[in-house]
């Protein structure tokens, strides 16, 4: 099965997909990653653009690939992805953690129609084995009732997680951490052996950082790693990155 991971950026943002494609490749190096800049988000021919083309690219690359991974372009790497490329699912999210407030049920939280506020899904990576995932999601986008969504595209993706018929998994789930959930504790990650690790005595259980979605969410520190973890750990993260 040949796989791709692809990110969006536009010029501003640019510095930072480059970031994240140095990183993947230190874990990596062998599979495909294609970065969609700015003259690629003018194809996406909705209004919009920038909050319909996941699913406008990712449903491009299902006609070549038969897994299609998307991490946003504000993402670093940490960390080996080998169960995410390996596992059997149809589609594969991450939870949303949008404030960096610890315990989930202080925060703001993002909420569609009934679903569990603490299990809506963030559209920061989204992975699939699905063509008809990606053409589905992006049929949604174009619907009329797309921009009463104030999520967009991550309404659209909650959407099908939760009500659709696919066997959608939350990466999340497992003993590692691929997001932004958890990052009201980045202050207490360590180095573990090279790793990023949450450490056992935070929550009761060792938890690795496998992708950190640094630079997103809602009343964050943007875009500067360093003043979200101690020393030895963003000097590890800018080793990632070179």
């Amino acid at each position: 099965m040949k796989s791709v991971v692809f990110t969006v950026c536009d010029n501003n943002y640019l510095p930072y997909g480059k970031m994240l494609e140095r990183s993947f490749k230190k874990f990596h190096p062998d599979v495909d990653f294609i970065l969609f800049g700015e003259d690629d988000i003018k194809r996406v021919p909705y209004t919009e653009p920038y909050y319909r083309n996941k699913a406008f690219f990712g449903k491009e690359l299902s006609e070549t690939y038969d897994h299609v991974i998307n991490i946003d372009s504000d993402s670093i790497v940490v960390g080996d992805l080998s169960d995410i490329l390996s596992a059997p699912y149809d589609v594969g999210c991450v939870l949303n953690n949008a404030i960096t407030i610890p315990d989930p049920l202080e925060r703001p939280i993002c909420v569609l129609d009934r679903t569990n506020p603490l299990f809506y899904m963030n559209a920061g990576l989204v992975a699939s084995r699905s063509k008809r995932f990606w053409n589905w999601w992006d049929q949604l986008n174009q619907r009329h009732f797309f921009q009463q969504y104030q999520f967009r595209e991550q309404d659209t993706l909650n959407m099908i997680f939760h009500y659709g018929d696919l066997h959608c998994v939350n990466f999340d789930d497992s003993k590692s951490v691929y997001g932004l959930w958890l990052n009201g504790y980045w202050p207490q990650v360590v180095v573990d052996g090279g790793d990023l690790v949450l450490p056992e005595s935070v929550l009761g259980v060792k938890k690795p950082l496998k992708v950190l979605h640094w630079g997103g969410g809602g009343g964050s520190v943007k875009m500067n790693y360093r003043t979200r973890f101690i020393e030895p750990v963003a000097d590890r993260i800018a080793e990632l990155v070179k």
